[in-house]
């Protein structure tokens, strides 16, 4: 069962500082994964967190500077339907945050927060790019990293902050929109591109990479049978 949160009254409010995020349609649950800090108030290990205007979630991401959470919400039941980028803080208040809003020719896939540089990096799924955003209080397009076509077709992404490397799946010829035929790494300062694997991989649909080892990179695959 999940528990429901009510947003905090007090502007003291601090959430935990380790925890995990997941999201279930149009949901976001946090995760404790440390017991309470002494001397503070213990909370529920796993808590719904109130945040509004979630559709139909496909990928979340958490911004450590200013506690806030995104997502690419396909926003189905809306009519007309877009797939867009949103973000709230993790109180599920707004506070009249400027909000990524509908662009036709922009389809995001997924995304992920590089912390140091302040940075949004997202996947788009009909233009194939790699973005890149400024975070803060106004959002600034930087443009893409990437210009993808047929045989560079990104989407999923995860990023190494302090090896400043981007890890992305390229979708094959037959493996739809879910994943990738191979994945590849980009030394965000030179823009290199290395390929990691190329074999054995069918549609990946999920990525993430070990921040704290640095070298091992997980994925899911649907249709591949090693990861």
């Amino acid at each position: 069962a999940l528990c429901v949160a009510a947003p905090p009254t007090t502007p003291s409010y601090q959430g935990p500082t380790t925890f995990l995020l997941y999201s279930q349609k149009n949901k976001i649950s946090r995760l404790l994964m440390q017991p309470p800090e002494e001397g503070k108030q213990e909370e529920v290990p796993d808590i719904l967190l109130p945040i509004k205007r979630a559709r139909s979630i496909q990928s979340v991401s958490y911004d450590q500077v200013e506690d806030m959470i995104y997502w690419v919400d396909h926003a189905r039941g809306e009519q007309p339907a877009r797939q867009v980028i949103r973000r709230v803080r993790d109180t599920g208040l707004t506070d009249r945050l400027q909000m990524f809003d509908r662009q036709e020719r922009f389809l995001p896939f997924d995304l992920a927060i590089e912390p140091f540089t302040w940075s949004l990096y997202w996947t788009c799924a009909n233009t194939n790019t790699i973005n890149v955003t400024r975070l803060g209080r106004e959002l600034v397009p930087l443009g893409p990293i990437m210009l993808g076509g047929t045989m560079d077709r990104s989407r999923f992404i995860a990023i190494h902050p302090t090896r400043q490397m981007l890890y992305v799946s390229m979708a094959g010829e037959f493996s739809g929109e879910e994943g990738g035929a191979r994945l590849e790494m980009i030394e965000l300062g030179t823009s290199e591109r290395i390929v990691l694997v190329n074999t054995s991989v069918g549609a990946i649909s999920a990525l993430v990479v070990d921040t704290e080892d640095g070298r091992q990179v997980y994925w899911a695959d649907i249709i591949g049978s090693e990861n």
